[in-house]
């Protein structure tokens, strides 16, 4: 009976540990990331940009890998991304505004924004 008592015991005590190690991830989420440069015109048809990702308020640290991703994908798409750095490339002619959405593994996110003239 002991056993069982000390086996609940620890299980409660487990159970508490995680609910506050929950409850301190959360203010990660209002953490932000600073994409340079903030925003682009792109005028070719083919255009490019590369945009580079760093810590604003997290602390200092980003949680790597870096996601990238795009509001608009009918407008352009991140073509490659490694590290704090990703490369944006226009689709074609087509003309509009597009934000390029970054996010760490902790749950922090910045946006710069591409204006296709």
């Amino acid at each position: 009976m002991r056993r069982c008592y000390w086996a609940v015991v620890c299980s409660m005590l487990v159970a508490a540990a995680v609910g506050i190690v929950g409850c301190e991830s959360t203010e990660t989420s209002e953490s932000t990331i600073t994409v340079t440069p903030s925003s682009q015109n792109i005028a070719e048809s083919d255009g490019t940009v590369v945009f580079a990702a760093s810590a604003a308020n997290t602390n200092g640290v980003l949680v790597l890998p870096l996601v990238w991703s795009v509001s608009a994908p009918n407008l352009g798409s991140v073509v490659s991304s490694g590290g704090l750095g990703a490369v944006y490339r226009r689709n074609g002619t087509v003309k509009g505004g597009n934000a390029v959405i970054v996010s760490d593994q902790a749950g922090a996110e910045g946006v710069a924004s591409v204006n296709q003239l």
